[in-house]
């Protein structure tokens, strides 16, 4: 057969290939130019000269979008351009009349080698022109002899070739040249047709795409051809292929497999990689932390495919071994080992036969219950058995392109459709719908176009092959080959049961390799075997010298020793944080691999929902295709699925000072101010001194803010004035072996955690709190140590406010189980996420209990723990036992368990000694000082150390002293009582008055009437006696005695500089005298008397821990309940259970007939900020007054979010009076990171005004 073009070299461009080069590249292109013989005269000629030979050849075409085929200008700007491929097939199965089938004889030719002299060549030219995007065009820059060069002995080809493998695989091969001597007369069969000078994605070069096409077809006289493309140039070609019946009838749009593979696999890592693969495949170090999130994100090709052909291979494996252990007849096991001894047989009659038998049936059987059964018990079983299923089925797809004469059309669709409920659960937008709409075209294919379904069989393996390379020859074919295969009778359990499709399956994966034999590998240490130990070939065991004489090629058995290396390292690294597999409670639960974090109940519902919601997405779009209008569904807009992973679960938390509050704020203020203005547009005005008598407000803001939230108050400054300089001492007084060290182990925790330095495990932070528990013991000459931890329970407590407070509205990681071995997180998210989550510390502690021996080393402390709601004591021999003296379940919070250890010292050595307690805590500290001398006899000292960084060490009995002199005698024993009323950990503070404005008037109160002093003293020390409460059935709550309420209301009325009585005189007074803010006023009578249940109550609790004793013969239990005290059943409190204002004035406001259930503007209560009375007539009502508590419900905060745009900046969150903000100030530094250090509203002046201005003297009327 005549050669064509007389010898010359034709077009050659680079198809898929990197250009590594651009000079190199503009130097073959400016050579390959003078040929003046173009890819497409090339495909021309080579069709005619086929048909002459009696074959029957189809040309199929293919697009894509460059930026490399012309390097660009000087300045390293590249130009895009659009190429089109042309692949001839041959229908027939023959070439040319050679009678051999196509396919083998396509391989050899793409398998054969082009010459590489050393005497190569090149003629340089200029690089600063730009390249002409016609490739059948001459460079004006080209050297005259550009002809003769590119003729003499195919020096160009063998350029050519040294190109194409720099990158170790060969992308293109269009040459005709003497090069191609040696080969006879065969040609290569793929063409590359002149680029076209346009810009990606553009409507003229779309149109340039379907006119070449057109063209081509007209001059080969064929009817119809498919057209390959991915999805980027699909969607634009499908809006005009499909609009145009005439297009659509020669044109067949095909979606191409190599991007559609790269889409699912970037869809498995959104799904899956957030609940743990990333961080064990990071963690493992077969790739690094960049190298992960690209493979995960499919960013690299091969990398992805390869990593996710190892963790199928790992977690297949992991699956098989788990049903292996569940299995208890021995006899069975013997015949698996048997049928994996002839599973691995490489005599095809032995699979055969294995295949047929019963045992294969029972096995599939029994495989497929232990999956089907572990799913329903287990959420993150099933979500991980989901994973190899995706996987599968990218699988499944590669294997069904290399094999589609096999398979068929129908599977080939099957295998597409199966990725549709991951592309959308990802919302990859583009994929989600050009696949579905190509689906829909092949189901109609052999209707639309019959002739194109033998193109599609030749057609879809060359696409997914990249360019036609032989099966092997790419990466993906070797990741495919050399790993998963070796996994496949772990996926028996999805395949079908009949004995047909087994065969089928396992014939195609036994003739790779034996496959039971890497399931035992897997599943056995013993039975572990490299691949690269197996039996190559001699020419697959030495790398490939390279053409340019440089170092060998990796080859097969070194990619192979790399494979076994990885696989080894995942399968430690998932024995470390244990196996997905492994059981754990809850069919619907989802925890993290290695942190062990809990997803919530929205994540894990979405992550183990994603299949079906994918699926519901990619219907809801197929029945969009059904439709007549077919243009519809090309610009139908599709919604996202919008899933939730791990990565989104963190929220940032709301500062309580935004723009929000303070509109609340603004919308509830003006509640009061309304009344007061309807109050005067009344004929029958009500008296001053009744509206004193009501909030006039849904809540008190007094007490709470408008969301049900208490107020807190700057509790340090209270301790600033408790221990003082003066109170400051160098040491303890006594011998080290009368000397105890009671820690507040929190506050240790917290220490521990603010720098991570070599902290890498919660091993390592453990051993850190021990080490620093027994420095603090050895500086100060401790021989005895008490750890004392607070007990963090699941049902509400009365501290509920103030967790929700240390805690913010963020959402933080809530784990599983803790180890010795898990890896710390970050340094902030351990201090202001791990911390923030009772059950995390609950966690914690607990490993700290366990590890406590191994933490301690040969430590010659004697400590007692009481964690938990037990004791234990460690003593000099390293033995760990329970502590009965020290078991106290009836106290959760570590403030009256540290009570419970220094009387536990005091009673061990009733002689003397000297007691330190650390802690930054103001509860503690006050309640030190005013139960120093109920709590320990005068032969003990009793010292607190505290300062943050700077610790200091002060004498508590010098404090209380101090206090008494400046306060009167036994002023120091009512600190607690006056503190726990105006505001601590689980009551709340009055607005506007500080804990230096209490004390100073706690320590004034003997210098005015004495009377009234007497009355408040009797009042404070009363407060926690039980003759002073009465609990009946009769009543909703507690009553308290009048001397008790009395007093303490006077102690109100002087704490707002009122020397009356009643708290509503001093509202009245106010009121009338200053017009102030609301919120500045005190809370009314009723309103405060649910605040003193709540305050007696938790002195209940301070005086229960002075008398506590585990004999139950010495001490009665706990009979008393919150909810008697003023919390309602869930621990939160109860603000107010009377009318918001009188009934004479609520008749003005009240809502009628009201059918919307009173939550929206619609309601007059609603829109006036009230809430419905029994004044009301509304049906359904939603705005009842019951059990105002913790809240507003969100609808209502809507609402109320409108009720005003009255910008008045009322209440003011946390005013201090103008003289306090002198006092406490000083040591602020040392107090940063100290007291309360959970509570970051608390000790970061959260009490500060919202708006950012003083407004006392505003008028409200």
């Amino acid at each position: 057969m005549e050669r064509l073009g007389g010898g010359k070299v034709v077009d050659v461009v680079a198809s898929q290939g990197h250009c590594l080069n651009a000079k190199k590249t503009r130097k073959l292109r400016h050579t390959l130019a003078g040929s003046h013989l173009s890819g497409t005269e090339q495909l021309l000629r080579t069709v005619k000269d086929m048909r002459a030979n009696n074959a029957h050849p189809m040309v199929f075409f293919s697009v894509d979008n460059k930026d490399f085929l012309c390097p660009g200008t000087a300045n390293g700007n590249s130009e895009h351009f659009l190429t089109v491929q042309a692949y001839i097939v041959m229908v027939d199965g023959t070439e040319e009349g050679g009678g051999r089938p196509c396919e083998p004889r396509l391989n050899a030719k793409l398998q054969r080698k082009a010459p590489s002299p050393n005497d190569v060549e090149v003629t340089h030219y200029t690089a600063s022109k730009m390249v002409p995007p016609e490739l059948n065009t001459p460079c004006d820059m080209a050297a005259p002899d550009v002809e003769g060069v590119a003729a003499q002995d195919g020096r160009a080809w063998a350029a050519a070739s040294r190109f194409s493998h720099e990158e170790g695989g060969v992308d293109f091969k269009t040459f005709a040249t003497r090069a191609c001597e040696d080969h006879g007369s065969t040609r290569d069969l793929i063409f590359t047709l002149p680029a076209l000078d346009f810009p990606p994605r553009s409507s003229a070069g779309t149109d340039a795409i379907i006119s070449t096409v057109l063209d081509l077809l007209k001059q080969l006289n064929q009817d119809s051809c498919m057209l390959f493309c991915d999805g980027v140039e699909y969607a634009d070609l499908a809006l005009k292929v499909h609009s145009n019946d005439e297009v659509g009838r020669q044109i067949f749009l095909a979606l191409g497999g190599f991007h559609l593979c790269q889409a699912v696999m970037g869809s498995l890592g959104t799904v899956f990689k957030s609940a743990g693969l990333q961080s064990v495949v990071e963690d493992s170090g077969v790739l690094g932390e960049a190298t992960c999130k690209q493979a995960f994100s499919c960013r690299h090709w091969d990398r992805a495919f390869r990593l996710n052909t190892l963790l199928y291979e790992v977690l297949c494996g992991d699956l098989y071994q788990r049903w292996v252990e569940t299995i208890e007849d021995e006899g069975w096991k013997a015949k698996l080992d048997a049928l994996q001894t002839m599973l691995s047989s490489t005599r095809s009659e032995d699979v055969r036969k294995a295949l047929d038998s019963d045992d294969m049936s029972r096995f599939h059987t029994e495989f497929c219950a232990f999956v089907d059964g572990r799913k329903s018990e287990s959420g993150t079983f099933r979500f991980y058995a989901e994973y190899l299923d995706a996987v599968g089925e990218l699988l499944h797809y590669i294997k069904v392109s290399r094999d589609f004469e096999s398979h068929g059309l129908e599977s080939y669709i099957q295998a597409m459709e199966a990725f549709l409920p991951l592309l959308n659960s990802a919302d990859r937008m583009l994929y989600r719908r050009m696949l579905a709409i190509h689906c829909e075209q092949l189901k109609r294919m052999r209707m639309t176009h019959p002739e194109l379904e033998a193109v599609l069989r030749k057609g879809v393996g060359m696409c997914i092959r990249r360019n036609g390379q032989k099966f092997g020859a790419v990466w993906p074919d070797l990741c495919h080959e050399q790993g998963v295969n070796k996994a496949a009778a772990a996926c028996l359990w999805r395949v079908p049961g009949d004995v047909g499709a087994r065969e089928s399956f396992f014939r195609s994966y036994s003739a790779i390799t034996n496959i039971v034999h890497s399931l035992e590998k897997l599943s056995s240490a013993r039975l572990r075997v490299s691949r690269a130990e197996r039996r190559r070939p001699r020419s697959q065991t030495k790398g490939k010298q390279s053409r340019e004489g440089g170092r060998p090629q990796r080859g097969p058995r070194k990619r192979a020793k790399q494979d076994v290396t990885d696989l080894n390292r995942l399968q430690e690294c998932f024995v470390k944080h244990g196996h997905p597999f492994d059981v754990h409670e809850g069919p619907d639960a989802l925890f993290h691999l290695t942190s062990k974090v809990e997803a919530t109940e929205a994540i894990a519902a979405s992550m183990l929902g994603w299949r079906q919601a994918g699926q519901e997405a990619a219907t809801a779009f197929q029945k969009v295709l059904c439709t007549e209008d077919r243009s519809r569904p090309f610009t139908e807009p599709l919604s996202k699925v919008g899933l939730e992973t791990f990565e989104g679960r963190a929220v940032r938390a709301t500062s309580t000072k935004d723009k929000r509050d303070v509109i609340y704020l603004t919308s509830a203020a003006s509640c009061f101010l309304k009344l007061i203005l309807l109050n005067d547009a009344r004929e029958e005005k009500i008296t001053i001194g009744e509206l004193a008598q009501y909030e006039l407000a849904p809540l008190p803001f007094s007490l709470c803010n408008p969301m049900g939230e208490p107020h807190s108050t700057q509790k340090h400054k209270l301790l600033h004035k408790v221990l003082t300089e003066d109170t400051v001492v160098v040491g303890a007084e006594s011998a080290p072996e009368q000397t105890a060290l009671v820690v507040d182990l929190m506050k240790v925790v917290q220490t521990s955690v603010v720098k991570k330095g070599t902290m890498k495990t919660f091993g390592d932070l453990v051993r850190r709190i021990v080490n620093a528990c027994f420095k603090y013991a050895k500086d100060h000459r401790c021989s005895r140590v008490y750890l004392v931890s607070d007990v963090y329970q699941e049902e509400p407590t009365i501290k509920n406010g103030c967790h929700r407070q240390r805690a913010g509205q963020a959402q933080h990681d809530k784990l599983h189980g803790l180890n010795m071995d898990m890896p710390l997180p970050a340094p902030r998210k351990l201090a202001q996420g791990f911390l923030r989550v009772a059950s995390n510390k609950t966690l914690l502690l607990q490993l700290l209990l366990d590890s406590f021996s191994a933490a301690a080393g040969q430590s010659d402390k004697d400590v007692h723990l009481m964690i938990g709601d037990r004791g234990w004591h460690w003593d000099k021999r390293q033995q760990l036992q329970a502590c009965p003296e020290l078991n106290c379940a009836e106290f959760d919070e570590a403030d009256q368990r540290m009570i419970v250890a220094i009387r536990h010292f005091g009673a061990a050595y009733p002689r003397g000694g000297s007691v330190i307690v650390l802690t930054e805590d103001t509860d503690v500290c006050v309640a030190l000082t005013s139960f120093h001398e109920r709590l320990l006899p005068p032969s003990h000292k009793l010292y607190v150390l505290r300062g943050g960084s700077n610790l200091r060490l002060h004498d508590v009995r010098k404090a209380a002293r101090v206090i008494d002199e400046k306060g009167g005698d036994g002023v120091h024993s009512l600190l607690l009582p006056m503190h726990v009323l105006t505001g601590c950990d689980t009551t709340s503070g009055f607005h506007g008055r500080s804990k230096v404005k209490a004390f100073d008037c706690l320590m004034n109160m003997n210098k005015g009437d004495t009377g009234v002093a007497q009355r408040v003293t009797d009042a404070l020390s009363s407060t926690g006696k039980e003759e002073h409460v009465s609990v009946t059935e009769e009543s909703s709550h507690a009553e308290l005695s009048a001397s008790f309420v009395d007093g303490a209301e006077q102690f109100v009325c002087k704490l707002y500089g009122r020397d009356v009585k009643t708290v509503n005189e001093a509202r009245e007074q106010l009121w009338v005298a200053e017009r102030p803010n609301p919120a500045k006023l005190p809370p009314t009578h009723h309103t405060l008397g649910l605040h003193l249940l709540r305050v007696f109550f938790q002195m209940i609790i301070w005086t229960r821990a002075l008398r506590y004793s585990s004999d139950p013969g010495e001490y009665e239990p706990m009979t008393h309940t919150p909810q008697q005290f003023g919390w309602d059943d869930n621990c939160d409190p109860v603000w107010t259970e009377k009318d918001a204002a009188p009934s004479a004035l609520l008749e003005a406001v009240h809502c009628k007939s009201c059918k919307t259930g009173c939550t929206t503007r619609l309601c007059k209560c609603v829109k006036n900020g009230m809430k419905c009375s029994k004044l009301c007539t509304c049906q359904g009502c939603h705005n009842q007054h019951v059990s105002v508590s913790a809240g507003l419900e969100e609808d209502i905060r809507e609402e109320l979010l409108a009720v005003t745009t009255v910008d008045d900046g009322a209440l003011v969150e946390g005013e201090e009076e103008p003289g306090a903000k002198e006092d406490g100030d000083a040591g602020m530094g040392s107090e940063k990171g100290g007291e309360d250090t959970e509570s970051e509203p608390e000790d970061d002046g959260n009490e500060a005004d919202v708006s950012g201005e003083e407004d006392d003297g505003q008028m409200w009327m």
